[in-house]
């Protein structure tokens, strides 16, 4: 229950004690006054604002861990993509069972951050070593001792990875420190084997998504180190040749990335499972197509330009591609593109590896989503702390010198009070409207207005807020009547005019004009100031942004205004676009459609 405090008749020290608590992060404090008393205004006003303050902090929190969670589930699934489509490349490019196998060991160590590792081989009713990798002391014993060997065995049969003590693995309590991991290698035809690992790690440390990744490394190693050593050992016979088609094919329908294989003149020979998915295609609808007719643009014209750059360049050709998906998001594809050549190093045919990253992209999204928030609490922090400042000040002032102070400058003391807890009630209306406008609860009430009267009004208002600045109005003579939000459009006008007098050095012009369109009414701010740079205009309506560079340090703000501004046009079924150029200014427009009532 939030603590009440109570302040007496001509005694602020409660207020002041309030408003250090809230630059120090603490919102549950309450003033509570008698009726009459003199500072009951200000009561009520620190009470509400505490009590915004106490709610959005909540959000806020709720957000950040909803956020972090998030984060962390993409970051393990991308993780596990990544290893994966490492092995899978490998595997669909080479028939070597000692490539396949040492890229699984180096693999592993990625994950599980080995001291030394051993690949053991079946050896009739015993193992040998295959694979070592700076064998340890502690491997070395555990691998003469009978328990040890029966534990492999046992894991071998279960097909079972599995992170043992020291203790547990070679039965001795002095064995030093870490665990062993044991990872079999098998298919459901054969054991190819098993890697014994000594980890620094405990056991109890990995995690079941490292395990289950081990598991799945481990199984794509075993149908490949299995088709490798039968490609080795087999006679190419037609009924061989066969058995080795279904075995590439085993292979290449558990690559979780799409894969197209195409002959010299274009047309389609393999087209797996992951490319079915990802293009909603039947194989048997593709294969012995050419691609050309398959695809639609702009993949056909993509891949044809990277087909001839593969055959230039005698190497792969890697490239990314956005492409539209009627009905959702576009996704961005990932494209490997390489030659297929015999022994003469003739080419006959290509390899187009295809995987959608539109998950890693908006990975990505969430970070820089993440890092705009943080920015945001830290300015929004600087923004409350700074009118609370100079209320405590100006409230010690009077409370320390009130018997010394003239009527004039007590009432001065208390005018910037009030103006310093007005902009704060102005920053807590924007946070409100950003939340309305985050859940969707913005609400508009329409009905005829003067446009030209509003915009001459408010920019009259705004002229009051700067000495600094010249402004000029530029409107149609007769009255622009529209459907409209007349507080919402107001509030729009307000957020570009003062973003144009923040930005605009002394003395500097501000123009504001009303354009009558067919179809539209246009309003446009327009300053001499800096300008915005190309690379940062596109993102000044994104929530959250703030233009980086030494005059925005200088201006105070949460980065929410042109968001709001954004939203409140579109609510309208409008539009809002910027042109600047650097050193000469920006002018910032927005147009809304003409409604008859």
């Amino acid at each position: 229950m939030p603590k009440s405090v109570e302040v007496p008749p001509e005694n602020l020290d409660p207020f002041i004690a309030l408003a250090e608590e809230i630059a120090g992060g603490q919102f549950d404090g309450r003033v509570t006054l008698p009726s009459g008393h003199p500072y009951q205004s200000l009561g009520k006003a620190f009470n509400q604002m505490l009590d915004t303050l106490q709610e959005r902090h909540e959000d806020l929190k709720q957000y950040a861990e909803y956020i972090e969670q998030q984060l962390y589930e993409l970051r393990g699934a991308y993780d596990e993509l990544t290893t994966l489509q490492v092995l899978a490349t490998v595997v669909s490019s080479t028939f070597e069972s000692d490539k396949v196998l040492n890229l699984f060991v180096n693999l592993v160590q990625e994950i599980v951050e080995y001291q030394s590792c051993v690949f053991l081989e079946p050896q009739g009713d015993t193992f040998s070593p295959r694979i070592e990798r700076d064998l340890s002391d502690a491997l070395k014993d555990a691998l003469v001792t009978q328990a040890s060997l029966d534990l492999v065995r046992w894991t071998c049969q279960q097909n079972k990875v599995v992170a043992l003590s020291l203790e547990a693995f070679t039965g001795k309590s002095d064995g030093g420190d870490g665990c062993f991991v044991l990872v079999p290698v098998a298919s459901h035809n054969r054991l190819v084997g098993n890697l014994v690992v000594h980890s620094p790690r405990k056991e109890d440390s990995f995690t079941q998504q490292q395990l289950t990744l081990l598991s799945l490394l481990a199984s794509h190693t075993a149908i490949a180190a299995e088709n490798a050593e039968f490609y080795r050992g087999m006679q190419l016979t037609n009924a061989d040749l066969a058995r080795l088609k279904n075995y590439i094919q085993n292979i290449l329908e558990q690559i979780t990335s799409a894969i197209i294989a195409l002959d010299t003149e274009g047309n389609i020979t393999t087209f797996n499972i992951a490319a079915e998915k990802l293009f909603g295609i039947p194989a048997r609808d593709a294969t012995g197509k050419p691609f050309y007719v398959i695809f639609g643009d702009p993949l056909r014209s993509h891949l044809r330009d990277k087909l001839v750059a593969a055959m230039l360049s005698q190497s792969p050709e890697n490239s990314e591609l956005e492409c539209p998906v009627e009905g959702a998001p576009a996704r961005t594809l990932a494209l490997s593109t390489t030659l297929l050549q015999d022994e003469n190093r003739t080419v006959i045919g290509f390899v187009v590896l295809l995987r959608d990253i539109s998950e890693t992209k908006e990975l990505y999204a969430l970070k820089r989503v993440d890092q705009l928030k943080s920015e945001f609490l830290s300015h929004v922090s600087h923004e409350l702390r700074t009118p609370l400042t100079s209320i405590k000040a100006y409230v010690e002032t009077l409370l320390l010198k009130h018997s010394r102070i003239s009527s004039e400058l007590q009432m001065e003391c208390l005018e910037i009070i009030n103006s310093e807890s007005d902009r704060l009630a102005r920053l807590l209306d924007d946070l409100l409207d950003f939340s309305r406008m985050e859940a969707q609860r913005l609400r508009l009430v329409k009905q005829s207005a003067d446009l030209k009267e509003l915009v001459v009004g408010t920019t009259e208002q705004m002229k009051h807020q700067t000495n600094k600045n010249s402004f000029k109005t530029i409107v149609p003579e007769e009255p622009v009547l529209a459907v409209v939000d007349r507080d919402r459009i107001k509030q729009a006008l307000i957020n570009l005019i003062s973003n144009a007098i923040k930005y605009s050095p002394e003395g500097g012009g501000i123009m504001v004009s009303l354009e009558c369109h067919p179809d539209s009414l246009v309003v446009r701010v327009a300053d001499h100031g800096v300008g915005i740079s190309p690379e940062n205009l596109p993102h000044i309506f994104e929530k959250f942004y703030r233009v980086e560079g030494p005059q925005s340090v200088q201006v105070s703000g949460t980065g929410l205004g042109l968001p709001i501004t954004k939203t409140i046009i579109e609510a309208h079924e409008g539009s809002i676009w910027a042109e600047s150029q650097w050193g000469k200014g920006t002018t910032i427009s927005f147009s809304i459609p003409v409604v008859e009532e």
